[in-house]
């Protein structure tokens, strides 16, 4: 197929969403306490 794209300019050109997500936030903050790093191997496959 073949198709014609409209350019668009973007809105941002430098955009973190860790910048925009207050430092209290509840889900920074349980990320911070809890450790998940045990479900990676036990889901690896």
């Amino acid at each position: 197929m073949q198709g014609k794209k409209d350019y668009q300019e973007k809105l941002f050109a430098h955009f973190k969403l860790s910048e925009r997500v207050p430092k209290n936030n509840f889900h920074r903050r349980l990320k911070a306490e809890l450790d998940l790093g045990f479900l990676y191997p036990l889901t690896k496959g």
